[in-house]
This record gives structure tokens, C-alpha cells and sequence, in this order.
């Protein structure tokens, strides 16, 4: 079963990178534009809230958002509700690089779900919530192991 899903990885990650260059972003830029495109409307979605729904650190999606801003497919401004928060939008041009792409993302898409039913695809969807915060305890458990074993050879 592992080596079905790594095997799956592999290819999301393949669509994943073409759909990205097709928008002339990274693979990681992709990912920020698609989850503020579908989280962040209304006021916009947080930089934190694009670093939890990743699993990556607060950092690097700042980085990788600060990128975005100077390419002029994402606006930053304060939350008028929490000053201290910053919120993302998406930009016209981010919007129109989306919608040039949306046709052939709908249709790879269903490629690669169509083995599944709807109810199948509700279950894996519930699966791979689990599965994701299982993996984040996973990986924080083996940073601490392999902080452990530098430690040790030092």
C-alpha cells in the first residue's frame, strides 16, 4: 500500500508541477495561489492559514508569498477585524492565469479521480485529513529522532 501512495505522490506531484509552469510559478507558488483562490475570499486568508492548510512553516510561506506579491498575483493588507494579522487575495492577473488553465486542470482532474464515486471520494477525502495530521506527528517524530542521532555522533 506504501508504494501506491508514494507512486500516487509522484504523479499529483507531475501534475502538480505542470499545471504550475503553465502559470509561470513554482510548484509551492502553485499550491499558495490555489488554496488563496478557494480560502480566500471575502477578506482574505491569513498567511498562517496557508502555512497550517500546507504544512509548512510560517516562514517560508512568507517568503513564498512576498514572491507572489512582486509578480502581481497576490495583494497583501492588514485584517480590518486584527490588525496584526496580513491577508492574502488574489489578484486580477492571478485570476485570469487560473482561468486560462481551469479547462485543462478540470480535465486531468478527472483523470485522475475516475476510478472513484463520490462516496469514494468523500471517504478519501476524510482519509487523508486523518492521514495528513498523523504525518505532521510523524514528521515532527523523526526531526526530534534525527536531531538525536546528530547529537550522538557529535
Amino acid at each position: 500500500m506504501l508504494h501506491d501512495i508514494l507512486a500516487f505522490r509522484h504523479q499529483l506531484n507531475s501534475v502538480s508541477k505542470g499545471l504550475a509552469e503553465m502559470m509561470d510559478v513554482t510548484q509551492h507558488q502553485f499550491e499558495i495561489l490555489m488554496l488563496v483562490n478557494h480560502f480566500g475570499g471575502g477578506p482574505g486568508i491569513s498567511i498562517g492559514e496557508v502555512s497550517a492548510k500546507t504544512h509548512r512553516v510560517v516562514a517560508y510561506v512568507a517568503a513564498e508569498t512576498s514572491k507572489l506579491v512582486g509578480m502581481g498575483l497576490l495583494t497583501k493588507h492588514q485584517d480590518e477585524r486584527d490588525g496584526r494579522r496580513t491577508l492574502l487575495r488574489m489578484t486580477p492577473e492571478a485570476r485570469d492565469r487560473l482561468a486560462a488553465i481551469r479547462p485543462f486542470q478540470c480535465e486531468v482532474n478527472d483523470v485522475l479521480f475516475s476510478a472513484l464515486t463520490a462516496k469514494d471520494f468523500a471517504a478519501l477525502r476524510s482519509i487523508m485529513q486523518k492521514l495528513a495530521q498523523c504525518g505532521q506527528e510523524a514528521q515532527t517524530q523523526i526531526e526530534y529522532r534525527v536531531r538525536q542521532h546528530r547529537h550522538a555522533k557529535a
